[in-house]
C-alpha cells in the first residue's frame, strides 16, 4: 500500500468530512445532486433498549421474576377428572377404534374383489394353456405309439 495508509498515496485532508466525501462521490458517479442525510436525535443511530436498562452490567432479573411470580396451582385452575369424563374418553376411543377396524375391513374387501377379478381373467388364459398342453402331450404320445 502506498504511504499514508491511502491507496492513492496521499495522506488526505483532515478537514474533509464524510458528508463532503459522499457528496464528491455522488457528484462524480451519479446524476443526483441533492443528497439527503438522515438526522437522528442526539446525532447517533438509534439503538434498541437493553433489557437491563441503560447499563449492560446490571443483571437481568426477568427470568427470576418469571420463575418465582407464577400463581401456585389450586383446585380452581385444574381440570377435574370426573367419572363421566373417563367414560366419554373411553367411548370416544372405542368409536375411533371401530372406525379404524371398519376402514381396514373395507380395504381387505376391496383387495379381495380385485384379486377375484384378476383370478377370473387369469382362469381363462390358464385353462387355454392347460388344454393346449394336454393336446400337445396327446399328439406326442400318439406319434410315439405309431413309430
Amino acid at each position: 500500500m502506498p504511504s499514508g495508509g491511502n491507496p492513492s498515496g496521499s495522506t488526505g485532508s483532515t478537514s474533509t468530512t464524510s458528508t463532503t466525501k459522499l457528496n464528491q462521490i455522488i457528484s462524480t458517479y451519479s446524476s443526483i445532486t441533492d443528497i439527503k442525510t438522515p438526522t437522528y436525535p442526539g446525532n447517533t443511530y438509534p439503538v434498541p433498549n437493553m433489557p437491563t436498562g441503560a447499563n449492560p452490567g446490571i443483571p437481568n432479573t426477568t427470568p427470576l421474576t418469571i420463575s418465582t411470580q407464577q400463581a401456585t396451582p389450586s383446585d380452581a385452575n385444574r381440570n377435574n377428572i370426573s367419572a363421566d369424563y373417563v367414560k366419554l374418553i373411553a367411548a370416544s376411543d372405542a368409536h375411533q377404534n371401530a372406525v379404524k377396524a371398519i376402514t381396514n375391513l373395507l380395504a381387505i374387501i376391496d383387495q379381495a374383489k380385485a384379486n377375484k377379478a384378476q383370478a377370473e381373467q387369469n382362469l381363462v388364459t390358464y385353462s387355454n394353456a392347460y388344454n393346449q398342453a394336454v393336446n400337445n402331450q396327446r399328439t406326442v404320445q400318439n406319434s410315439i405309439i405309431t413309430i
